[in-house]
């Protein structure tokens, strides 16, 4: 690698050598004490005395070759924050300048950054700003894994002349919580950076470094980076009221609330909030669950999402010891659907080895229900080679007379660039009844191994225990415990095509899934190969094969006799079209046959259309018909039918203006079981056929959301949204058109809602 004053760059046999051995990307970022217009024009002064990083290679596909198009970075470092300045080679005939809501996927061409200000390897910031100014943000964690639920006080600006695009993007020091540094109020800070492209016309993205989220090594593996960092306070303070009239009930009510940011110049961060709103701004969408098994929904409400990443500790079979939605859920008494929630507190505090946290959160009582309380603690110890982490939770229930704790310790250690190993130990106590002191206890582990054979080749082992009496539900989240589960998986990816190939890339996947009960019972075997096929031209082609052998159900009947099942299989395929073209989206067919879902199809359709930059509008259409689905009705009963499920969707996208953003959002769906046959499972898993009759049932539900969005600043925002929503359950099957107009009539919600939230 060669530096001189202004150009940083990798050579061409120090980048091959990155794909083994990783090269050390290290500058010292100017400082500079002037004013940068924040225009897209990268015109300033202090921009042409920047450092520069022009060295770039193709990491999607990851074939590392040079990139067609090139690339080049400035940076600047002030007291404000960091600066970043990208000039992208392009001919203007070739840019795509679509525009999205923010935190919406990107459909333009578009620069990312993702920064590691502590250069620890477990958490990372990520911007990204399309060509023409739509913004997306989030935390990467786990070295892979995303997140958009982080939202920051950042800004960017693009623009174009006929051979380039630029983006200008600025920091603030304000924005996140670092680890401390010096006593002085300026000094050199060691932080870790990835800088890319992405090219939509080519279907390609380029970057700084030879490294890819697809990959099992990612955070990691980013450039290092020597900046000038200079030591600031901040409080940010946000308010909020809001407005919700209720046109069905004729009903008025009226919210204010409050959080506050405070953030040290050595690391700590203290996060408040009095009575945040419950989120009626974005909403979930509709989801049709006949399993005994919950549905996980991601975090929406700001005060629970910012400073967040030291208190997401995730595990295999979708597990997390801290689920911030369980906060202002359902109260466990009466018919209100949330519950409010009084105040939070959350502190955290950042060294460069250290990191601990604690969690506070309270809700109020309401007229049938009394308000839980919420503790968690966090300690994290890294290292180069490894972190080791203790998490602690506890939650009071009085309506329940329960109280709930877990303790976790967390491990993960490095070898090489090659291989990672990951672990957990947790023990959950739950008080079932605190008059009579009935405490239920259980422990739970798992470990990950995980391997990047080679640059084309990986795998991953997984093996997980989760005890009888394991609970971890009162804050975390886990689907189902009592289960042993061994998980493998293999991936080839191959880049390398040659010029006049029509292929950018190719990806087989085999994985393998083995899991019993506690009790012995082999619940479920299944395998699964997948082959992909990624196009120049930015279409795909997507097939799947899972087969799955008898094993049995020890969850349909919720508790009484276990179900013995049958093999079974499921077939996918799926083509995405070309989305460089107005009228884009995609298609995909299941055939399936399993014991429980029975067997039968699944088509469908998703295409949408950009009218213009601006303006576009998406259309989801899914259409099930399986004969001899098996549904639990009561204890040991099942029911057998022939089911139907029509399911459509349709969003409208408008960009108004640059802060102005329109939002229709549109969801049905349709659902109807001819009951063939009553069946009964007996004490040895068998299911008979019974003389019990089966009722024949459907129902249909409709959702509407209209949004306007007005950004005032970053971070405040004016939302004036209507919603409504409908239902209706039959004791009869009943036609997809009849269901659709009863569940659109019967309304069952319609409100306005308005609400700003302001930073003072």
């Amino acid at each position: 690698m060669t530096t001189n004053s202004n150009f940083v760059r990798f050579s061409t046999r120090a980048r091959l050598n990155a794909i083994s051995s990783f090269s050390v990307l290290s500058l010292l970022v100017c400082s500079s004490v002037h004013a940068i217009t924040l225009d897209g024009q990268l015109d300033e002064p202090e921009w042409q005395d920047a450092k520069v990083i022009s060295d770039f290679t193709t990491v999607s596909p990851y074939s590392l070759s040079e990139p067609e198009f090139a690339t080049e970075v400035r940076l600047i470092s002030n007291q404000k924050g960091i600066y970043i300045g990208f000039k992208n080679t392009q001919p203007m005939s070739t840019h795509s300048t679509e525009l999205t809501a923010r935190d919406s996927d990107l459909s333009a061409d578009s620069n990312q950054v993702i920064i590691d200000y502590n250069a620890s390897g477990l958490a990372a910031y990520g911007f990204e700003v399309g060509n023409g100014g739509s913004i997306k943000d989030g935390i990467w964690r786990d070295e892979n894994e995303f997140s958009n639920d982080w939202d920051g006080s950042w800004q960017a600006r693009t623009s174009q002349d006929q051979g380039h695009w630029y983006s200008e993007v600025y920091l603030p020091w304000s924005m996140v919580a670092m680890a401390g540094g010096t006593d002085s109020d300026q000094y050199v800070r060691g932080i870790k950076i990835y800088l890319s492209r992405h090219v939509k016309q080519l279907g390609v993205s380029y970057s700084n470094v030879p490294a890819s989220p697809n990959r099992q090594r990612f955070i990691s593996d980013f450039a290092k980076l020597n900046i000038d960092s200079f030591n600031q306070s901040s409080i940010q303070t946000f308010g909020y009221i809001s407005a919700k009239q209720d046109t069905l009930n004729n009903d008025t009510q009226g919210d204010i609330g409050a959080d506050l940011f405070w953030k040290s110049s050595n690391g700590k961060q203290l996060s408040v909030t009095v009575n945040p709103d419950f989120g009626q701004v974005e909403s979930d969408g509709l989801v049709v669950n006949f399993t005994p098994n919950e549905v996980f929904f991601s975090e929406r409400r700001p005060f629970f999402t910012q400073n967040q990443a030291l208190f997401d500790v995730q595990g295999p079979e979708n597990l997390r010891v801290i689920h911030t939605r369980r906060i202002g859920s359902q109260p466990d008494r009466g018919a209100d659907p949330f519950s409010d929630i009084t105040g939070a507190v959350k502190f955290t505090d950042s060294k460069q080895r250290l990191n601990y946290g604690i969690f506070v959160a309270s809700e109020g009582d309401a007229s049938e229900a009394r308000g839980r309380d919420y503790y968690a603690g966090r300690i994290l110890h890294t290292t180069d080679n490894y972190d080791l982490g203790f998490t602690s939770t506890f939650v009071t229930r009085p309506d329940l007379n329960r109280d709930a704790s877990i303790n976790a310790i967390d491990y993960t250690h490095r070898w090489g660039k090659t291989v990672q190993l990951k672990t957990q130990v947790l023990h959950s106590s739950v008080d079932v009844d605190l008059d009579d002191r009935n405490t239920k206890s259980d422990s739970a582990a798992w470990l990950t191994v995980e391997h990047q054979i080679s640059k084309n080749n990986s795998q991953a082992l997984s093996i997980s225990h989760f005890g009888d009496d394991f609970d971890i539900n009162d804050l975390g989240f886990l689907p189902r415990a009592n289960l042993d589960a061994l998980d493998y998986e293999y991936n080839y990816r191959n880049s390398t095509f040659s010029e006049n190939s029509r292929v950018n890339s190719h990806e087989v996947a085999l994985l393998s899934e083995l899991q019993y009960n506690h009790g012995g019972d082999h619940l479920s075997t299944n395998i699964q190969f997948s082959d992909e096929w990624n196009f120049k031209d930015t279409s795909a082609f997507f097939w799947r094969i899972k087969g799955y052998s008898a094993g049995m159900d020890d969850r349909i009947t919720r508790g009484n006799n276990q179900l013995n099942t049958k093999s079974g299989y499921d077939f996918q395929t799926t083509w995405v079209a070309q989305n460089t073209r107005k009228l884009r989206g995609h298609g995909h067919i299941n055939w399936s046959d399993t014991f429980i879902g029975g067997k039968g199809f699944r088509l469908h359709l998703h295409p949408s259309y950009q009218f213009t930059d601006r303006y576009s509008s998406t259309l989801g259409l899914t259409y099930t018909q399986t004969d001899s689905w098996v549904n639990w009705i009561s204890g040991n009963r099942l029911g057998s039918y022939d089911r139907k499920q029509a399911q459509a969707s349709l969003d409208f996208d408008a960009k108004l203006s640059e802060n102005q953003e329109l939002r229709i959002k549109f969801e049905w769906i349709g659902f109807s079981a001819d009951a063939l046959n009553g069946l009964t499972v007996l004490p040895r898993g068998d299911a008979k056929r019974s003389s019990d009759s089966v009722d024949s049932f459907s129902f249909s539900t409709t959702a509407l959301q209209v949004r306007y969005r007005y950004e005032l600043a970053p971070l405040s925002n004016l939302f004036v949204v209507y919603s409504r929503g409908g239902n209706t359950n039959l004791d009869d099957t009943e036609g997809f058109g009849n269901l659709f107009s009863q569940s659109w009539e019967n309304r069952n919600s319609s409100n306005i809602f308005v609400k700003l939230r302001y930073q003072f």
